[in-house]
Parts: C-alpha cells; sequence; structure tokens
C-alpha cells in the first residue's frame, strides 16, 4: 500500500510539473498569438499599425523614402461562403 501511495504521488509531481510547463509555454506564445495571425503569420492590425507607425519614424529621421503596399482581396467572403473555408484559408496562405 505505502509503495501504491508513493508512486501516485510521484505520478502526481510529474503531472503537476508537465501541466505547469505546458502553462508556461502557452503564456509564452501569448503575445505571438495576440500580434500575428494563426495561419498567415502576417501582424494584426494593431502590431501592423505599430510597426508601419516606427518604420515611418526612422523613414523621417533618415530623410529615406519609405513605401507600402495595401493588397486587398476583393469578395473573398463570397470565395470562404461559396467554396468553404477550407479552400479561403488556403488562398490567404498563398497570398500571405
Amino acid at each position: 500500500m505505502l509503495k501504491s501511495n508513493l508512486a501516485t504521488e510521484d505520478g502526481l509531481r510529474k503531472l503537476n510539473a508537465l501541466h505547469n510547463k505546458s502553462s508556461r509555454e502557452s503564456i509564452d506564445r501569448l503575445p505571438i498569438q495576440a500580434n500575428y495571425d494563426s495561419l498567415t503569420s502576417l501582424p494584426s492590425r494593431e502590431s501592423f499599425n505599430e510597426q508601419l507607425r516606427r518604420a515611418i519614424e526612422v523613414a523621417h529621421r533618415l530623410k529615406s523614402p519609405l513605401a507600402v503596399i495595401i493588397l486587398g482581396l476583393n469578395r473573398f467572403r463570397d470565395i470562404n461562403h461559396t467554396l468553404g473555408p477550407q479552400f479561403g484559408d488556403r488562398v490567404l496562405m498563398q497570398v500571405a
């Protein structure tokens, strides 16, 4: 009986350590998940705006030109609705 209790306690300690490691890894990924799209790895709108603001400041300070290209996908919603979100995801990944 004593051996069984020790084995159970050891197993619980290992399980708790694994859970804590998993929780820490999840917490470490939060900034990435908050700032980047999980499908395309492109920056979120807020992250993009912040990066653009910094790039404009640097370009202004260095008196250097800066170009920004904005790409829109016309009727993307139609693609998603008619061909399904899996196909829409593939389109987004190709464009990204």
